[in-house]
C-alpha cells in the first residue's frame, strides 16, 4: 500500500512538473535572445522614428524602451527628420524602426555607419506590395512590443550572418 502511495505521489509531481514546463515557448526564446546577445560583442542603438502622423506616433505608449534595455539595447526615439539625419550622421543608431512611408527615404540617409531599417507595415498595405529584399525584417503588427524586439533581433541577426559571410569569402589563402 505504500508502493502505491509513493508511486502515485511521484506519478503526479512529475505530471504536474511537466505541464508547467511546456507551457509555453517564451523561456526558449528568452534563451536564444542570451545566445544571440553574448554573439554580439556590443549593445545595439535602436532609433524610433516616431513623428507625428505616423503608425509610430505612439510608440513611447507601447513603453518599448523598457522591452529594448531588459534584453540590452539602447532605444533612443526621434520625431523629426532632422533630429533622425543627426542621429545616423553621428552613427548613433544601428537599427532604425519607421512608419513604410518613412524607410525608403531612410534608406537613403546618408551615414558614416551601417544601419538597417526595419519598416512598420500598416493596416490594409499589403506585403507583397513591398520588396522584402531591401529590409532584413518587418513589423506587422505594431501593437506588442514583443513584435518589434524579434524584428529588431532579426535584423542584427542577418547583419551579423551577411558580415560572417563577407569575411569568409574576403579571406582567401595565398599560396
Amino acid at each position: 500500500m505504500k508502493k502505491i502511495i509513493v508511486i502515485s505521489t511521484v506519478a503526479v509531481i512529475v505530471l504536474l512538473g511537466a505541464t508547467a514546463a511546456s507551457a509555453c515557448g517564451d523561456k526558449l526564446l528568452h534563451l536564444s535572445r542570451i545566445h544571440r546577445m553574448n554573439a554580439r560583442s556590443a549593445t545595439a542603438t535602436i532609433l524610433i522614428y516616431s513623428r507625428p502622423d505616423s503608425l509610430l506616433k505612439n510608440a513611447v505608449d507601447l513603453h518599448l524602451e523598457k522591452t529594448f534595455q531588459e534584453e540590452g539595447y539602447k532605444v533612443l526615439f526621434v520625431k523629426t527628420q532632422r533630429e533622425l539625419a543627426l542621429a545616423l550622421q553621428a552613427g548613433v543608431g544601428e537599427v532604425v524602426i519607421a512608419d513604410i512611408a518613412d524607410a525608403p527615404s531612410i534608406v537613403r540617409m546618408p551615414s558614416p555607419a551601417t544601419f538597417l531599417v526595419v519598416p512598420v507595415l500598416g493596416e490594409g498595405y499589403k506585403e507583397s506590395e513591398l520588396d522584402s529584399r531591401s529590409y532584413a525584417a518587418i513589423i506587422k503588427s505594431a501593437t506588442k512590443p514583443g513584435k518589434f524586439l524579434d524584428a529588431v533581433d532579426r535584423a542584427l541577426d542577418s547583419k551579423l550572418a551577411h558580415q560572417n559571410a563577407k569575411l569568409r569569402t574576403g579571406s582567401t589563402s595565398y599560396q
